[in-house]
């Protein structure tokens, strides 16, 4: 037997809808032939998400989240052991015997906390594959607050696609296999189908991780829907006249962040860093030039991912050092935490001048916005020139110089916020495929 999940949907914007679609296929299944059916029981869909906190968000906040949602345990099929060859008892017992759930507890990771749930979708009560392939298609509306799926050493959220049945096992109970497709939640706005503006009401919304949102099931796609868009296209090749104006200006994003920032010490300019577009794409590479405006011996540069945590919820906040949950007066009212994910370093002796590419990496997140945590993208800039500005003074042709055996120096660090907007392609469609001895 053959699973195949797929994600219908390229890009997954919180907001938006996402198409799945589940197809079964026995083994040995051609146009014109099948063996002796093979039966399912109880089979059923699931999209949920979960989050697992780093070393450095306290645990303690989030001890009531687990009773509001549900998060699936994910000892699916890919984990387990590889099925062997042999007979089909035999691949049951020693391949697939870590898809057995005892007990809740034995299949739930406790360092798992839910973000969002859909109640179980009954994709069937009964499964004959005997019959030929089956393809079940659905869909699920996702939250406008849902947040995106985020890595770091603080945080991880993820979500994925649950696919649950149950197979009959001969002389004992029916065996549950449960199989995950993870798939990539996108914060922001489809640039592709409307206009950027983190201006928008909606780039505004926090979403809080203590409280999980639990949805209705996701909904069977119809095909008398598809007929019904296919009967009003044919209608308006037919009856333009009920069109309307189309006419008008096109749409532009209304969003213009800045492309050129003056550094400055003192009121004393250092440097102009100018980038080549106001924004980028995740999967893009973010270019710049620095223009010196005064001499520097060296450059840093590094790209980095700025988290701010909520104090209450930091490891060394109030509440995280105090079991009883007494309050701390010198506890910070936040925890900054940077990670430099590319750096470059220039010699800039005699330069007036220099370029910087850093690529983003296609599995970071452009921003975070939760109640306990913030996330952003800048440029770190750290300067090393020489103290009292001038380099030299002008020398007369007999006058005979002694090199220094030192220079004294002065170092200057800064911060260039960065835009960083979802990708515009993922580039491949999300999908899964499982193989399961046996038939």
């Amino acid at each position: 037997m053959e699973v195949e999940a797929v994600l219908e949907s390229r890009k997954v914007f919180a907001g938006q809808s996402a198409a799945f679609a589940v197809t079964f296929t026995p083994s040995n299944y051609t146009e014109h032939h099948s063996a002796d059916p093979l039966i399912l029981l109880s089979g059923y869909a699931v999209v949920q998400g979960f989050f697992k906190l780093g070393d450095t968000i306290s645990a303690e906040q989030f001890q009531e989240t687990r009773k509001a949602g549900v998060v699936l345990g994910r000892k699916g099929f890919e984990y387990g052991q590889p099925a062997k060859t042999g007979n089909f008892l035999s691949d049951m017992i020693g391949g697939l015997k870590h898809l057995v759930v005892s007990s809740v507890d034995e299949d739930n990771d406790e360092n798992d906390y839910p973000v969002f749930g859909t109640s179980q979708l009954l994709l069937f009560p009964q499964l004959h594959l005997g019959e030929g392939k089956k393809v079940f298609r659905f869909s699920v509306n996702l939250p406008e607050v849902l947040p995106p799926t985020y890595r770091s050493r603080s945080l991880q959220i993820m979500y994925n696609l649950v696919i649950g049945f149950h197979r009959p096992m001969m002389n004992s109970q029916p065996l549950e296999i449960r199989l995950f497709l993870p798939f990539r939640v996108l914060s922001g706005y489809d640039i592709e189908n409307s206009s950027y503006s983190p201006d928008d009401s909606a780039e505004d919304l926090v979403y809080d991780l203590r409280y999980p949102i639990n949805a209705p099931p996701p909904v069977f796609t119809e095909d008398v829907q598809e007929k019904d868009d296919m009967q009003q296209f044919v209608d308006q090749l037919l009856h333009p006249e009920n069109l309307g104006d189309i006419s008008g200006a096109p749409l532009e994003p209304s969003y213009h962040p800045k492309l050129s920032f003056d550094i400055a010490k003192g009121k004393q300019p250092i440097a102009t860093l100018l980038y080549s577009k106001p924004a980028v794409n995740i999967g893009d590479v973010i270019a710049a030039q620095i223009k010196l405006h005064r001499p520097c011996l060296h450059l840093s540069a590094f790209l980095e991912l700025d988290e701010v945590i909520s104090g209450e919820y930091a490891t060394a906040g109030p509440n995280a050092s105090n079991g009883n949950g007494a309050s701390n007066s010198n506890a910070p009212e936040s925890t900054s935490i940077s990670t430099i994910y590319a750096r470059q370093y220039q010699s800039a002796f005699g330069l007036q001048e220099i370029a910087l590419y850093f690529p983003t990496l296609t599995s970071t997140t452009p921003k975070l916005n939760t109640e306990q945590l913030t996330a952003s993208w800048s440029l770190r800039l750290e300067f090393v020139g020489l103290a009292g500005y001038a380099l030299a003074e002008t020398e007369d042709e007999d006058e005979c110089l002694e090199a220094k055996g030192q220079v004294d120096y002065e170092t200057f660090s800064c911060r260039i916020p960065v835009q960083i907007l979802p990708p515009t392609s993922m580039g491949h469609t999300v999908a899964k495929t499982w193989r399961f001895d046996g038939n």
